[in-house]
């Protein structure tokens, strides 16, 4: 069987940050991102990696964020699936140059 894709080293640095250790988590568009313990039983819960966006959001709102099997960061809402980076690190890029 195939092995899951790990998540990008930048978003697991990211989790990895104190604000993340303290319980504090980020939101985007109204989604809290998942901790790192999260996203790990989502990956040993039997995510493959085989073109299925791994869930960066909580799925309470009506947007969420994924991240495909290439790193890639996709936004989707409703059935609309969205790229909006290549990378975890690009994605951050972006969304702290909209919000400074």
């Amino acid at each position: 069987p195939r092995q899951p894709s790990p998540p990008p080293p930048s978003l697991v640095a990211t989790l990895t940050a104190s604000t993340f250790a303290a319980g504090l988590g980020l939101f985007f568009g109204g989604a809290r991102l998942l901790s790192l313990e999260e996203l790990s039983a989502q990956l040993c819960g039997g995510w493959r990696g085989d073109g299925a966006l791994l869930s960066l959001t909580d799925t309470s709102g009506f947007q969420t964020l994924g991240c495909a099997p290439d790193g890639s960061i996709w936004l989707v809402s409703g059935f609309n699936e969205h790229r909006k980076s290549a990378s975890w690190a690009e994605f951050l890029e972006r969304v702290l140059q909209t919000t400074v």
